[in-house]
Parts: structure tokens; sequence; C-alpha cells
């Protein structure tokens, strides 16, 4: 158990976790372990941002240690001493991610793929010069290939 100022850091004992009753159970610092009655169980966190609660859920147990969970945490505190929303900036490094694999194989490379699939296949009705007339639709023609 870790003191942060006046607060205590690390209160739920990650051996008893497991058999904890449903409700909302605080680790400190704003991380807190929801059980509900189900008995799924998953890890959030409480912040403050512009006189508002706020909450970020971290992922479910057992799946997400409580190890982990504190680290999320902790990396959460950091944004928000930084003046950073932890919510916009996780959405900020999943755009980031979808853009490099976006980068990788362009819209058109994939549907081509789809297209060659379909190509003299079982099903007469499948117009593959309709389709790849729908993969330029409402392309700009800078970004065609």
């Amino acid at each position: 158990m870790a003191k942060k100022g006046m607060r205590i850091i690390g209160k739920l004992d990650p051996n008893k976790v497991a058999a904890l009753p449903p409700g909302k159970h605080s680790d400190g610092g704003g991380l807190q372990l929801v059980v509900r009655k189900s008995g799924s169980r998953s890890w959030e966190f409480r912040y403050m941002r512009n006189r508002e609660a706020e909450t970020i859920g971290l992922g479910p147990w057992p799946d997400g240690s409580i190890y982990a969970a504190r680290y999320e945490a902790e990396e959460c505190r950091k944004l928000l001493r930084n003046k950073k929303d932890p919510r916009e900036a996780r959405a900020e490094k999943l755009r980031d991610k979808l853009r490099v694999e976006a980068q990788g194989q362009p819209f058109r490379e994939d549907g081509e793929d789809y297209i060659k699939g379909k190509e003299g296949g079982s099903n007469p009705k499948t117009n593959t010069k309709s389709l790849r007339a729908r993969l330029t639709q409402g392309i700009p023609k800078s970004r065609q290939m």
C-alpha cells in the first residue's frame, strides 16, 4: 500500500479481489473494481474533468490484473497532471493506430482483393464491374490508386 499525498493507493488485496461481493470497491487514487450481480468484474478509473465526474473503463478482470489496472490508472493520473483528458488521449491513440494500419493497405487494394475472390464464382449475378465502380465512389481522384 503506497501513500500519495494524503491519498492511499493500493488498498485492495490482490489475493482477495476474486471474493469481493457485488458493488464498487476502491483501490485508491481513482481506481475501482466494479463487481456486478452477475459476477463479472471490471476496472474503472474515476476522475474529475471540468467539475464533472468522469469514468473510463480499464478492462475486465481477470484479463486485466490488479497490477495492470494500477499501471493504467497511474498513466491516467499522469495525463490529468498534464491537463489532458484520459478518454481523449485514448481516442487519439486509437485514431493514430488505425491511421497507420490504413496506410499499410489502402481501401482500394482490400476491395480489389474482395472482387478477385468474387470473379468466376458460382453466382452469375455478381457484377464485378459494378463492384469496381463502387470502390471509387466518393473518393477524390487524387486519392484513387
